[in-house]
């Protein structure tokens, strides 16, 4: 996850040189996941949102705390939000799956 995050973090200082904007005829909402029909049809804009809300360093935090809370019975409960740095991880999964699939169609 680690990679994939610091990935996700160099798609967005290349994202000029990047073209993943698709334009696609109405989608489904269940093909559109976590995704907004805008995220859907430029992935990209998944990138660069989460890494404008969190830092490389956050995404870190997260994912340790993550393995830490699930690792045992913990009394006190996380100091920081985890479930909007899920939520993001996990549409940049989505979005990194359209690109790849986009990508291969060219």
């Amino acid at each position: 996850m680690r990679s994939f995050i610091r990935a996700g973090y160099l798609i967005t200082l290349k994202e000029k040189k990047w073209t993943a904007n698709t334009q696609l005829k109405k989608v489904s909402p269940l093909v559109l996941g976590l995704l907004s029909e805008k995220e859907y049809q430029n992935p990209l804009l998944v990138f660069k949102k989460a890494f404008k809300e969190y830092s490389i360093k956050e995404f870190d935090y997260f994912i340790s705390g993550m393995v830490y809370f699930s690792m045992g019975i913990y009394d006190n409960p996380p100091e920081r939000n985890m479930i909007s740095p899920y939520i993001h991880l996990t549409k940049m999964l989505d979005a990194a799956y359209l690109i790849l699939e986009r990508r291969g169609k060219k």
